[in-house]
């Protein structure tokens, strides 16, 4: 895709770039700005819902924002900072796509097209063991079922949430034991596992768990807080895998940034099931 033509130059493959003012002058003086656009298949052009977007600092490390996509593929964050960002998303099924640096300035909307190349993801094997007429259900497919009848890690379903009747996902996590809620912000808190806490000198840092969404490692965790409570509402949550420590967490959700355990949510719009195209690399 290329950069409309009032920019001037050439926009990275999947992906269009519109740099437009605010509606007003009044929104420009106060300095308003925003980073928002749509989620779409790099094939059909079909809007992504549920896939989960980041907004980091120019070190692509520093995540300052994480919103997931409305069924529509729609995705905001609202009046940032001016400087120089990444944008990255990530669904099961496609490839990260990562673009940048982009240019936000006060009393400017930087509008993203962030088309998702296929990428087949390759899920724990099943056995069928259920009569004809029973179908699998989600966490069947996922192998969230094989690896909870493993005993191995906390397990939450839509069930468990429902009898919870949480205000908020932290609510969901406050009750499990080896999870944390700690200051990661005003007015914000965050979860750390077990063990997770390190102390250096006179600081406290929290070493967060990886976060993976429908089996997608997200850029979340590690010395950044998971931003789990502030992008994925309890209704949208299907089940729930916590793996306290490294020695827990299974190979497929493991490697580097798992060393303080890992969090799986599995949502209701994950689709583990359907058929892949054939992968198309990114250039």
């Amino acid at each position: 895709m290329t950069l409309y033509a009032r920019c001037g130059r050439r926009a990275a493959p999947g992906l269009t770039v519109i740099l437009a003012l605010m509606g007003s002058t009044a929104d420009a003086a106060r300095g308003q700005s925003a980073v928002e656009g749509i989620t779409l298949g790099a094939a059909t052009g079909t809007p992504i819902g549920g896939a989960y977007v980041t907004l980091s600092l120019e070190d692509r490390v520093t995540v300052v924002a994480a919103v997931v996509t409305s069924e529509h593929g729609r995705f905001r964050f609202p009046d940032p900072e001016p400087g120089r960002y990444f944008v990255s998303a990530t669904h099961i099924g496609y490839a990260l796509l990562t673009h940048g640096p982009i240019e936000v300035r006060a009393g400017e909307r930087v509008e993203l097209e962030l088309r998702l190349k296929p990428e087949p993801v390759e899920l724990d094997s099943v056995v069928a063991a259920a009569m004809p007429e029973t179908r699998p259900t989600l966490l069947d497919l996922v192998g969230f079922n094989d690896r909870q009848k493993r005993g191995v890690g906390r397990f939450i379903t839509r069930a468990d949430i429902a009898r919870r009747n949480p205000r908020e996902l932290n609510d969901v996590f406050r009750a499990v034991p080896g999870v944390r809620l700690v200051p990661a912000g005003p007015g914000r808190l965050d979860i750390t596992l077990r063990g997770g806490g390190m102390r250096r000198g006179a600081s406290r840092q929290y070493c967060y768990p990886a976060v993976f969404i429908d089996g997608v490692r997200t850029p979340a965790g590690g010395h950044y807080p998971t931003y789990l409570n502030e992008t994925i509402p309890p209704g949208d949550v299907e089940g729930i895998e916590i793996y306290l420590g490294p020695s827990e967490v299974p190979p497929i959700f493991g490697g580097i940034g798992s060393g303080c355990g890992a969090v799986v949510v599995w949502t209701r719009d994950a689709r583990p099931g359907r058929e892949q195209p054939a992968r198309n690399d990114a250039a």
